[in-house]
């Protein structure tokens, strides 16, 4: 049996977890108490772990006007927050906090924080960004370039900054001006987060159109292409979050739970074992030494152990070449169909009809080892019975398949 999620039971969380925080040997979980009206407020906000998850105490969050807590920050041995009230400083390991909020707007709506150096990055909401040099005792507005000021993500890498608006841009002098890097990204995709696994740039879509899902740059934002094979929803994913564990990728969805992709997000698998359908909503993920932790819009929260999760997926790789029969079958309009690559190789599936003639390309690539899936979208071809064909190096099967209108 694999191995599965285990729920986390905190005494007095009555709300939502807003953000995951780490520093040293602390863990930290913030709440989004100011949601839950019936919710006492004392018994809700900043909750420690000082053994990873396994117990927790709830420590003193009034010198925090607002909720909820959307980002946290370590900057040497300081740790900062952004919230819905602006950023926050704590020098004693978030037993109290003050705000740092000279030069950001009255309502800021702090979400990212991001470090490069001695330099603090803060997105403000619809603000856009602002800068501190000088350890958050005072900011600036750093916008020149941006087309939009509602940033969602900022991510850093070397000396590079990236922010996500409706779209990508990119910031090489300290974030003084940006420069869009979208080629490749559908217009207007609605950049919910970014992330980088090793060299490569993620972007996740909040847009559940044909255009969403994750995609990938392997050049440092100047091109994008996208990369949602295994998706529940094909390219229709609306994600959430990211986390990131050594070459691993995480990804959380508003629909469809938590994948994981071990092969840089060529294709990605369901690592729900353990939640149900009820519980795949709005997921947060976050890293902590060996533990994913996750939480979605119903208050809970869960823990799994990451090597028991990895394992599971990379012990399924396959060892055959394999072509299933699609599902369901007789379809209309659109049929499933799942199939097996054990070594790198260049893969074709066409389908044709009674007289042999082709009426679609599915795949023409060069794929890795792995388990994939492909949609045949039917609405524009007669009923009747079709032949598909995945052929790959000296492998080669056919597969009859049956459209009803």
């Amino acid at each position: 049996m694999h191995a599965q999620w285990v729920p986390i039971k905190i005494d007095s969380l009555y709300s939502q977890v807003s953000c995951f925080a780490s520093s040293g040997n602390n863990l930290f979980i913030f709440t989004e108490s100011n949601w839950i009206m019936s919710a006492p407020q004392e018994l809700n906000g900043v909750f420690r772990s000082t053994n990873n998850g396994t117990s927790w105490t709830k420590l003193d969050d009034r010198l925090l006007p607002r909720n909820p807590v959307y980002s946290f920050m370590v900057s040497d041995t300081n740790l900062f927050i952004g919230s819905d009230g602006g950023v926050f400083l704590s020098t004693n390991n978030g037993i109290s906090w003050r705000a740092v909020n000279n030069g950001l707007p009255a309502s800021p709506g702090v979400s990212p924080l991001v470090a490069i150096g001695t330099n603090l990055f803060a997105a403000c909401g619809l603000n856009g960004v602002f800068l501190s040099t000088n350890n958050g005792a005072n900011w600036t507005a750093v916008n020149n370039g941006l087309s939009s000021l509602h940033v969602n993500s900022l991510v850093a890498k070397g000396g590079n900054l990236f922010v996500s608006t409706n779209n990508v841009s990119l910031s090489t002098n300290n974030d003084k001006n940006w420069s869009a890097v979208n080629n490749g990204l559908p217009i207007e995709a609605g950049i919910q987060r970014l992330a980088f696994c090793g060299p490569n740039l993620f972007a996740g879509c909040y847009d559940n159109g044909s255009s969403g899902g994750v995609f990938r740059s392997t050049d440092n934002g100047t091109n994008w292409s996208a990369v949602n094979n295994g998706f529940a929803s094909n390219n229709r994913e609306e994600v959430s979050s990211f986390a990131v564990y050594g070459t691993n990728i995480f990804v959380g969805t508003y629909y469809d739970g938590i994948y994981l992709s071990t092969n840089n997000g060529t294709n990605w698998t369901s690592v729900n074992d353990g939640l149900s359908s009820n519980d795949f909503n709005l997921f947060q993920l976050f890293v902590s030494g060996t533990i994913l932790f996750a939480a979605n819009t119903n208050n809970s929260i869960w823990r799994h152990q990451l090597s028991e999760m990895i394992d599971d997926k990379q012990n399924n790789l396959p060892t055959n070449f394999f072509l299933e029969q699609n599902y369901p079958n007789p379809f209309n309009p659109t049929t499933t169909i799942n199939y097996s690559v054990p070594t790198a190789s260049h893969v074709t599936i066409k389908v044709y009809d009674l007289l042999g003639r082709q009426v679609a390309i599915l795949v023409n690539d060069n794929k890795p080892v792995g388990n994939y899936s492909i949609k045949i979208d039917g609405s524009k071809l007669l009923s009747g019975v079709y032949f598909y064909r995945m052929e790959a190096g000296s492998f080669s099967q056919t597969k009859k398949l049956l459209l009803l209108k």
